[in-house]
C-alpha cells in the first residue's frame, strides 16, 4: 500500500458514503478535526487485511473494487464453506 494525500476530492467522496452522508456539517468539520485520516492506494490483488487480524482502524472504499473472501475454519472442509464478495465504489 502506498500512502496518498487527502485532497478535496477524497474529502467528497468520504462524506458521499451512507455512514456519513447525512452528518450535520459542523460534526463532519469536527470529525476532521479530531481524527486521523490516512489514505492509501492499494494494488490490484494486494491484501489488506487477513482474517483474524486485530484491525485498530475503520477502514474505507473512496474507488475501485475490493474482494472479500472469508473462511469458516469451523466447517469440516473450509474451502468449501469460503465466501466470496467484491464491492465497488
Amino acid at each position: 500500500m502506498v500512502k496518498i494525500d487527502f485532497t478535496d476530492e477524497y474529502k467528497q467522496l468520504l462524506w458521499q458514503i451512507p455512514l456519513f452522508r447525512d452528518l450535520d456539517v459542523n460534526v463532519k468539520h469536527r470529525l476532521m478535526d479530531e481524527l486521523e485520516f490516512t489514505l492509501y492506494k492499494v494494488s490490484r490483488k494486494e491484501v489488506v487485511l487477513q482474517q483474524d487480524t486485530r484491525c485498530n482502524h475503520l477502514y474505507v472504499l473512496l474507488k475501485g473494487e475490493l474482494e472479500v473472501n472469508i473462511i469458516d475454519v469451523a466447517a469440516p472442509n473450509a474451502t468449501s464453506q469460503s465466501a466470496k464478495k467484491t464491492w465497488k465504489a
